[in-house]
């Protein structure tokens, strides 16, 4: 206990205050109003009990700035005046600011209670309360209810009918032992947190609408709904499970909605779970009709030929998805984000599969491998774009366009991963699709695999170049050059001036990096140069940004001779790269012994 709070009496009361909170009070007997003049009155529901039936009277004082009382406190107040300007005069206790009851004290059985006096209504306001009547209830401008509302109140009496209480336009109980409810035709709102977790039953789609939260199963029996943005929005809900049509122009298979005629699949609950089979009828997968489901699994028919924008969007369970023999487009112009954010791990496209759309598989986060058949024509814009996980990539011949970002990763990465493009002829708009100007922070390198009859050829760039430099567009011209003239893709020697790129890099670490992996890969001889002129800031630049492994291959080059630095040393050290460090100094004791180098 506070030992700055006593006890102090103000006229027939006493208040135990530290002189600006009260959190206690005792009433003689024979007092009619009580006198609140400390600037926050804060008593316990939950710990006061106490009741001063003789009470009539509320007196609040300029000062009080707050008040928090049990309703059944005061019982009988049939006036509240008020000097402060935060609350108003009246016979309930209503805060200024919002015009919020507090409380409406006791009240008897036959009182009325005039709803049009507040805007708001806080918790237990009504507790105790045992008037039944509700003046003004469909006068009123109510702008908000707290939960416990009326909690112990007499509106609570009355009986349930179809599960539900209803006071005027409000819902404020709901029976959880019903098998199911049925919300009223009628515009009404809840202001309870209860829900029935089985089923509800729906007259009226704005009524729903307006639940707090949502049960297993909806059963839409309202005759006026249609299939648009804002039914998706009323029923798009992680809660709902099931849902059941009883509307002629809908259908309902496994608790997925459908249009009468089975031709278009409108919404899978977000709640729903496990494998989902589409009917062979469907042509068509409305705009989000699976936004944010809890799906695993989808198996499309062979006749479905659409899929409409974000219809898989935010799937964070859907790992698996078999295409069917139909579908010919996965998105399109209109039609984005079909997959986005799901955590899919292997695709495989079937041949009669002819575009990849915008950003269809945007970020999906565990993708690692998709196999792409002959026939294949468009992958368009950011179709695989921030896929950390996909590192290998085989275009087919077929192949016309390759879209803006279409493989480019902008997101961290666990581990610096290359992406090996591995094509016989080049499509067009391959340069844009795979590096992009900027300076990004983390290095990545695109291996670029050509191969056709007469010849093989690979080469190495940087994924970000810098925007500052002509690298990017020489670079995306060269491959445009290429993709429009296939005799001129042919003619392996004009590539060759792409064994260069690695100068084009975003800034002069990346730089190192990449004309390193150049190398690696390639053998270039121009890489090696630049590795030898520059051996100790590629060292830098490969112990700060690649692995163990390829620290030591790097220093195992033929023509590398490093010698000893204290500054890798100490890097190595802190990234406890014992093998690095042990092979760095095992070479230097070797030099130091032919007295080709001085070791401190």
């Amino acid at each position: 206990m506070n030992n700055n709070y006593k006890w102090e009496t103000v006229g027939k009361c006493k208040f135990y205050t530290d002189g600006t909170t009260c959190t206690d009070i005792e009433v003689m007997d024979d007092a009619k109003e009580i006198s609140f003049i400390y600037p926050k009155i804060i008593i316990s529901r939950e710990r006061c009990q106490k009741v001063f039936s003789n009470i009539e009277t509320l007196l609040i004082g300029r000062n009080v700035i707050s008040i928090v009382i049990p309703n059944k406190m005061f019982p009988n107040v049939k006036r509240v005046q008020s000097k402060s300007s935060n609350f108003l005069d009246g016979k309930y206790l209503i805060e200024r600011a919002g015009r919020k009851l507090l409380n409406a004290f006791g009240q008897s059985e036959d009182a009325e209670i005039d709803f049009t006096r507040f805007r708001r209504i806080g918790n237990y306001a009504f507790e105790g309360c045992k008037a039944k009547v509700a003046a003004g209830i469909y006068e009123m401008r109510i702008l908000a209810i707290q939960d416990a509302a009326f909690v112990g109140s007499g509106f609570l009496d009355k009986p349930f009918i179809g599960g539900i209480k209803c006071l005027g336009p409000f819902i404020i109980d709901i029976d959880e032992t019903a098998d199911e409810i049925i919300l009223p035709k009628s515009d009404v709102y809840f202001c309870v947190p209860k829900i029935q977790k089985k089923c509800v039953r729906v007259p009226n789609i704005n009524v729903f609408a307006t639940m707090r939260k949502s049960p297993k199963k909806v059963i839409i029996e309202d005759e006026n709904i249609r299939y648009d943005d804002d039914l998706m929005y009323k029923l798009s809900n992680k809660y709902i499970e099931e849902l059941e049509s009883r509307v002629s122009r809908y259908k309902t298979v496994d608790g997925i909605l459908y249009s009468a005629d089975m031709k278009t699949l409108i919404l899978c609950p977000a709640g729903k779970t496990g494998e989902v089979t589409i009917p062979d009828g469907v042509e068509r997968i409305r705009k989000q009709a699976f936004f944010g489901s809890k799906i695993s699994k989808v198996v499309f028919p062979d006749s479905l030929v659409r899929l409409q924008n974000e219809a898989f969007y935010g799937c964070e369970n859907l790992k698996e998805i078999d295409f069917g023999n139909g579908i010919e487009q996965i998105g399109g112009a209109e039609n984005k984000h079909i997959f986005s954010g799901c955590p899919v791990e292997k695709l495989i496209f079937p041949p009669q599969v002819k575009e990849i759309g915008i950003s269809a598989f945007y970020s999906c986060g565990e993708l690692k491998e998709i196999i792409l058949e002959e026939g294949l024509k468009y992958i368009r814009e950011g179709a695989f774009k921030n896929c950390p996980k996909l590192t290998e990539v085989n275009l087919p011949e077929s192949i016309k366009n390759v879209g803006l970002d279409a493989f480019v990763c902008e997101i961290a990465r666990e581990e610096i991963q290359d992406i090996n493009i591995n094509l016989t002829t080049i499509p067009e708009g391959l340069g844009h699709a795979i590096i992009r100007p900027g300076n990004m922070q983390t290095p990545r390198c695109v291996n670029v695999h050509v191969h056709n009859k007469n010849e093989t050829f690979d080469f190495v760039i940087p994924d970000c170049v810098s925007a500052t430099t002509n690298g990017y567009s020489e670079i995306v011209t060269g491959f445009n050059l290429m993709a429009s003239d296939p005799e001129y893709c042919k003619k392996f020697h004009h590539l060759k001036w792409l064994n260069t790129a690695f100068m084009y890099a975003a800034n002069s670490r990346f730089k190192y990096v990449c004309a390193y992996k150049t190398y690696k890969r390639t053998k270039n001889e121009l890489a090696k140069e630049y590795l030898i002129d520059y051996q100790k800031m590629a060292a830098d630049a490969i112990a700060l940004e690649l692995t163990e492994k390829d620290f030591v291959d790097f220093l195992r080059l033929e023509f590398i001779n490093l010698g000893y630095d204290e500054d890798i040393v100490k890097c190595l050290e802190e990234q406890n790269w014992n093998v690095a460090l042990a092979y760095m100094l095992n070479e230097e004791k070797e030099k130091d012994s032919t007295g080709n180098t001085f070791v401190i």
